[in-house]
């Protein structure tokens, strides 16, 4: 999936980053490094406010032509709490007040045995070609990126933008889809990887299975999204930690007004069609029918009120040691989907290693 690619280390004045350069198709992909913040704990207004915030980052891409598709990614990875325990006693304080040594034992004491390392980004799919003045040459394309890249605001997101990602965080997480244990890898070691090494040295894909170096991956596709309003909170058993590592993307194609008017064109036609099909065959109107006609209607007000339209999916992959835990990473991957708020997942059958690909800051996305 990634043949056409080639990393390119860009500088955005002292600060160095990472692009992925399709060299078939011309695109760059630059990635933003996050930390999300957690809404769990947050006021409703302040909730509110980050859905809101990125709503409007979503349709602001709509406006910048150079802008391809976009994706974030959370990847969550199991961790014993013994990782606690020595990042506080690397810390204390030997002087400390007794009070607080006695405070800080307790709260290591009562914390979960069982906890995990979250890393997320957000990988933006950059076509230069498309720009105001169409680039000429690599280091133009790279030019047109970095400032697509640096004039995206994720800050009232839920989401703390840490840095553009370099060259070396790239590396590092593609290394770190097929051989997970390398995501804590020595700086220098990462660093002394070619790009065409930082993919899997072998790998067999199955129907249902991609087994890569040692590791065994199941990836899903969003078969069906919920037909009903959802919460914010609706992908939250799909993000929390569990027994085995889960990477879950959702991936974002914004379309162009010209795409969006011609998309809802279809959907009335379709509507008007069915309703006439009804009316010729004398059968009565089905509910489900007349949902999807008031549904119709209402993105067809919204949409010539000005609102933007954006196709989206959501990917999962999980990663196993042991080939006799897929059955058990199956049904915990299955079970969190069926709580995910009336979406329905399938597995990527026959297409495990590209599922795998799509959640690594690749600028493979399925939208395009």
């Amino acid at each position: 999936m990634a043949a056409p690619t080639m990393l390119v280390r860009a500088q955005i004045g002292a600060r160095s980053v990472g692009l992925v350069w399709n060299q078939r198709t011309g695109h760059m992909t630059g990635t933003l490094l996050l930390q999300p913040a957690g809404a769990l704990l947050a006021a409703g207004s302040v909730v509110d406010t980050a859905v809101t915030s990125w709503g409007k980052t979503l349709e602001a891409m709509a406006d910048e032509d150079p802008i391809a598709a976009a994706s974030v990614t959370l990847q969550i990875t199991p961790s014993s709490g013994h990782a606690v325990t020595q990042h506080v006693q690397g810390r204390r304080d030997a002087n400390a007040p007794e009070l607080a040594k006695a405070t800080t034992d307790e709260l290591v004491a009562r914390a979960p045995r069982a906890s995990a390392q979250l890393a997320a980004w957000f990988s933006l799919v950059i076509d230069p070609n498309r720009a105001g003045e169409p680039a000429t040459n690599p280091a133009e394309s790279a030019a047109i990126a970095l400032g697509v890249l640096d004039g995206i605001d994720l800050g009232a997101s839920g989401a703390d933008v840490l840095r553009f990602a370099t060259d070396s965080d790239i590396k590092r997480i593609v290394r770190g889809g097929y051989v997970p244990a390398d995501m804590d890898a020595p700086a220098d070691e990462i660093d002394g990887l070619l790009w065409h090494e930082v993919g899997p040295t072998y790998a067999e894909d199955g129907k249902e299975v991609y087994e890569h170096d040692g590791y065994y991956s199941l990836s899903y596709v969003l078969r069906a999204a919920p037909r009903h309003d959802v919460a914010y909170d609706v992908l939250l058993r799909l993000l929390s930690a569990g027994k085995f590592a889960r990477r879950v993307t959702l991936a974002y194609r914004v379309l162009s007004t010209g795409e969006s008017g011609a998309l809802v064109e279809r959907e009335l036609n379709a509507s008007d069609a069915r309703e006439e099909t009804r009316r010729r065959t004398r059968r009565t109107t089905t509910r489900r029918e007349r949902v999807d006609a008031k549904r119709a209607d209402k993105t067809a007000e919204e949409e010539a009120l000005g609102a933007a339209m954006t196709q989206w999916s959501i990917y999962v992959t999980t990663t196993v040691t042991d080939p006799a835990d897929i059955p058990a990473a199956r049904r915990e991957v299955e079970k969190a989907a069926k709580l995910a708020g009336g979406m329905r997942f399938r597995p990527a059958y026959g297409a495990q290693s590209a599922a795998l690909a799509l959640g690594l800051p690749l600028g493979i996305n399925p939208l395009l």
